[in-house]
C-alpha cells in the first residue's frame, strides 16, 4: 500500500486538508500492457496467414480481449479508489466525499490502527482539557509513542492502513474520512483537522 502524503491549503475561510498517494504500484500497468501485447500479435499474425488458421487465430484474440476488458475494469476501479480524498473545513460544516456535515453533529476524530475496533487517540472538538491539549500537540509534533497505548505493537508501527474517523453526534455512526494512512500521516491530519473543526465549532 504506498504512502498517503498530506498536505492543507487556505482559501478564505475553508481549509483544504487532501490526502493522496505518493505513488501507484506499476505492477498492474505491466500486465495490461503484455496482455494488450499478445492480443495485437493473434490480430496481426491472422492477417498474415490462410484459412482457417487465420480465423483460429482470431479467435485467440476475441478470448484475449475479454480478459484485457476486465482488467482494464479493476485497474481504473482501484485508480479511483487511490485518487485523493479533499477535506474542506468551512464555516457551514465540514466537506468529506461529497458530503456536508454540520459543525453542530461533530462530536470529534479518531486514529484507528489497521486491526482493531479501539482507537488510538481521540480528538474531542468542543470539550478539551489542559492534558488532551498538551497531547494533541504531541501528537502533532510526532513526539507520541504508540507502544505506550499498547498498540499496535513492535513491527507493526511503519505498517500502513491507519484510519481516520469523524465522530459524530446524535448516535449518528461515524463517518469514514481518510483510509490508508501512515501512523505519521494520520496524526498530522487528525490534529490538523481537529485543530480546524474546534475553530468553527458550535454548540449541538
Amino acid at each position: 500500500m504506498p504512502e498517503v502524503e498530506i498536505s492543507r491549503e487556505d482559501k478564505g475561510q475553508a481549509t483544504v486538508f487532501e490526502a493522496s498517494p505518493s505513488s501507484v504500484p506499476p505492477q498492474r500497468y505491466a500486465h495490461l500492457l503484455y496482455a494488450a501485447l499478445l492480443l495485437a500479435g493473434f490480430v496481426v499474425v491472422a492477417e498474415l496467414t490462410l484459412e482457417p488458421t487465420a480465423s483460429m487465430l482470431r479467435w485467440l484474440g476475441v478470448l484475449c480481449a475479454v480478459p484485457l476488458l476486465l482488467m482494464w475494469v479493476i485497474t481504473l476501479l482501484r485508480a479511483a479508489r487511490r485518487s485523493a480524498v479533499r477535506l474542506v473545513v468551512a464555516p457551514e460544516g465540514l466537506t468529506a466525499h461529497g458530503q456536508l456535515v454540520p459543525h453542530n453533529t461533530i462530536r470529534g476524530v479518531a486514529l484507528y490502527p489497521p486491526q482493531g475496533k479501539r482507537p488510538l487517540f481521540v480528538a474531542r472538538i468542543q470539550t478539551m482539557t489542559l492534558q488532551q491539549h498538551e497531547r494533541e500537540l504531541e501528537l502533532a509534533g510526532g513526539e507520541v509513542d504508540v507502544e505506550e497505548d499498547g498498540k499496535p505493537g513492535k513491527g507493526r508501527r511503519r505498517r500502513a492502513g491507519y484510519r481516520l474517523l469523524l465522530l459524530r453526534r446524535n448516535h449518528l455512526p461515524a463517518l469514514v474520512l481518510v483510509r490508508g494512512l501512515t501512523l505519521s500521516g494520520g496524526e498530522t491530519l487528525m490534529a490538523g483537522l481537529a485543530a480546524e473543526l474546534r475553530r468553527h465549532s458550535r454548540p449541538g
